[in-house]
């Protein structure tokens, strides 16, 4: 029996507990369907170089070490990664038993077709679709694709060349990032 002053009154629902409609109606937003592409394995079978999910980013694992059982506790394994958009270093500790997301991440070749002064790239997929949301990147390897896109296009009047400038792409949910820049065929 509740404390006298605390007993609680249960409305009836046909006069007191009206429920507004509005407090139910919920939107929910679809996430993209790369995002719910993780898999599960448990963080022992991980090795250097395998992607990973750390705070909920893809990653990739550069560091791992693990520790031995203790007297009050399982092995733990130190995981050390960078996020492979962002390139931020990302640390974890987990138990060697635990599961861990593994990422699915789509890999892309595309054609390098040209340079908007706003620094996005048009490019061509496989498919012959052509897209222009690609940015350039920030950092060495853009400063690569400039140079060797504005001198591949001087060498183009010289002679004509069937070699192009392939980019590479990887993608997760809404990132996607270029990641690596070769001379060749399209295939």
């Amino acid at each position: 029996m509740a404390a006298r002053g605390t007993e609680r009154r249960i409305p009836r629902y046909d006069t007191e507990a009206r429920i507004e409609e509005s407090e139910f109606n919920t939107t929910f937003v679809a996430m993209p369907e790369e995002a719910s592409s993780v898999n599960l394995v448990q963080v022992n079978s991980l090795k250097k170089g395998s992607p990973v999910m750390l705070r909920g980013r893809p990653c990739k694992l550069v560091d791992y070490t693990a520790s031995k059982p203790g007297k009050h506790g399982s092995a733990k394994a130190h995981l050390v990664a960078f996020d492979i958009f962002t390139d931020n270093k990302i640390e974890m500790i987990a138990a060697t038993k635990d599961k861990i997301s593994v990422p699915v991440v789509q890999r892309a070749e595309v054609v390098l077709m040209d340079i908007v002064e706003d620094q996005y790239l048009v490019v061509m997929q496989k498919d012959g679709s052509v897209r222009s949301d690609l940015k350039l990147p920030e950092n060495q390897l853009g400063d690569t694709i400039l140079k060797r896109f504005y001198n591949e296009k001087k060498k183009r009047r010289v002679e004509e060349d069937d070699q192009e400038l392939l980019l590479t792409t990887l993608s997760w949910a809404a990132d996607e990032a270029i990641v690596a820049l070769r001379e060749g065929y399209a295939k």
